[in-house]
């Protein structure tokens, strides 16, 4: 027997020792005393509120809590009696709460958060802070920024603040109208207004901010004009703009008055090295949008954008619906497109999209009184003007801000094909593929002008100065034309290098772009035309596959 049993601790001995873990002791446990709670067993501390009372153990709480933990550590009333009362909590959240330190989860929503913003900064529990800045984060939009950037603000919520305000700087175009921008303290607005990474699109942004904060409440605010309009660069605001304000603003007027003569008026500005940075900032880099479009008269809904800065395209969000024959504009910061051919019907849209850069997201905006393709567009006064189309001569005009469409005189004429629009000065000019037409807003009228150039079709049309500059089309691929409007006289151009029809001009950096187009095939040159040598060179650097389609300049904010 005894070399039985020898042998035996032998065996033992030459295994060694093994550890176990059970995975679901700590859940056990916890589960064990969170019953000792709910069942008021065993449990050695109380939490008042509101004359309900919870029950707990110390010792968890304490592990949980350095704010407990610091209390048990003391002589303190609390601790002596085993009870603490709260005055200044809410109910719910210190029940979850307490209900997570028994179970290690919380259910976060809209209506407690904060609350629970409030208890955890009190208990300096950080892991349910952190959740509580994660789910506002998600959550930040153009409704809401401001109060959770002051909410950030109160607790100490870092990261959340820095996303936040970085969102108001990016989106500040979109925000000068809302309630709780209006609402923010004089101290508020001047931290923003003087942020180096604001982001206003264009000046006129930044001039109107102050003015709808001061109206909002002006008896109270109006002394504040100065000191925010010492904020605002005011020689970059067009003359004619601000001459309107300070007539029909006789509240502002003598405070804006004062300060203009310290400014010396210039219609552009050319930021030094040092300042590019901020410039860029405040006014963003020039991009360019182009939507739709089509491949083998099959209507598109990609979105690309074309980078000025380093020639590089991207893809962006797509089209609510594939659009051909649509034109594109931007204004405050957001991209419009609307009717055009969709589908395989080959039937005209009525309806119409908003693009909104920041999210990378296009939107349904109200639906046009009439479909249309081929039509004009342009930006007047706020509003998205779109005139006639294909065999349609009605015009309409889109408020953003209502979200409505509005029907405006129609083109005095009885047929026409394509049609496309442009801005110059106070007036709205419409090219056809025959005639010229001027509306004037102010008198609600259309006029016919000279009618002795035909253009054809699938041309574009764009203004600078004084001028509408006519480039391509079906008929005259390759020719350009200016029509100076304080003559009504046209004058022939020196053609492109590449005849097109179907493509996209802009004007940008002091000269247009023709960009994509059709000529027997899909064309991806891009030229660019000099105004001062008259004459268009082809861009080498960058190629773009794009026509009968959209295309628009935005300003994106810098990262």
């Amino acid at each position: 027997m005894s070399n039985s049993f020898a042998n035996n601790r032998n065996i033992c001995e030459s295994t060694g020792s093994e550890a176990y873990s059970n995975p679901k002791y700590g859940h056990v446990m916890l589960e064990a005393l969170n019953k000792q709670r709910l069942d008021k067993k065993h449990c050695d501390f109380t939490l008042e509120v509101k004359n309900e009372f919870i029950y707990a153990h110390k010792a968890l709480l304490a592990a949980a809590s350095p704010y407990f933990e610091a209390m048990f550590k003391h002589n303190v009333k609390e601790n002596t009696e085993g009870k603490v009362k709260f005055t200044d909590v809410e109910v719910k959240p210190l029940k979850l709460i307490i209900d997570y330190i028994y179970s290690g989860e919380i259910k976060i929503s809209e209506d407690i958060v904060q609350s629970l913003l409030f208890i955890t900064d009190l208990f300096q529990i950080d892991w349910i802070k952190e959740q509580c800045e994660q789910f506002l984060k998600l959550r930040v939009d153009l409704t809401n920024c401001f109060s959770i950037w002051k909410i950030a603000g109160v607790h100490s919520c870092k990261e959340l603040f820095v996303y936040c305000n970085r969102y108001i700087l990016r989106h500040f175009p979109q925000l000068i109208d809302s309630e709780e921008f209006l609402r923010l303290s004089f101290e508020e607005l001047k931290a923003v207004l003087t942020d180096d990474g604001l982001y206003v699109q264009c000046e006129k942004n930044a001039y109107l901010s102050v003015l709808n904060w001061i109206k909002y409440d002006i008896e109270a605010r109006k002394t504040h004009l100065q000191t925010l309009l010492s904020h605002v660069h005011l020689p970059l605001l067009n003359g004619e703009f601000l001459r309107y304000h300070t007539i029909a603003e006789p509240l502002l007027n003598k405070e804006l008055l004062r300060l203009l003569p310290n400014n010396k008026r210039k219609s552009s500005f050319v930021p030094s090295t040092s300042e590019k940075r901020k410039y860029h900032n405040r006014y963003g880099l020039p991009r360019v949008l182009f939507t739709g479009g089509r491949v083998e008269s099959q209507p598109l809904d990609a979105c690309k954008i074309y980078h000025l800065s380093n020639s590089k395209v991207f893809t962006v969000s797509s089209l609510k619906e594939p659009r051909r024959c649509i034109s594109t504009v931007s204004l405050n910061g957001l991209m419009y497109t609307v009717g055009g051919i969709g589908g395989n019907s080959n039937l005209d849209l009525v309806t119409a999209e908003c693009y909104d850069p920041f999210i990378n997201e296009w939107t349904q905006i109200a639906s046009m009184q009439t479909a249309r393709s081929s039509y004009g567009a342009c930006v007047y006064n706020d509003c998205i003007y779109v005139v006639g189309g294909n065999k349609n001569t009605t015009v309409e005009n889109y408020n953003p801000i209502r979200n409505k469409w509005y029907q405006c005189p129609n083109l005095s004429v009885k047929n026409v094909n394509d049609i496309r629009a442009a801005i110059i000065e106070n007036s709205i000019y419409a090219l056809g593929s025959k005639q010229t037409f001027r509306f004037d807003s102010r008198e609600g009228q259309w006029y016919n002008l000279d009618n002795s150039i035909i253009v054809g079709v699938s041309f574009e049309v764009v203004s600078y100065g004084h001028s509408l500059y006519c480039i391509g089309g079906c008929s005259r691929k390759s020719n350009c034309r200016r029509f100076d409007v304080r003559s009504n006289s046209w004058e022939t151009l020196s053609p492109m290098n590449v005849g097109r029809h179907g493509h996209s001009v802009l004007i940008i950096e002091g000269g247009i772009y023709a960009f994509g187009g059709w000529y027997r095939k899909a064309l991806s040159t891009v030229e660019r035309y000099d105004f001062q040598k008259d004459k268009w060179t082809i861009d080498d650097s960058v190629k773009i596959a794009h026509s009968y389609g959209g295309a628009a300049l935005i300003h994106y904010p810098t990262k």
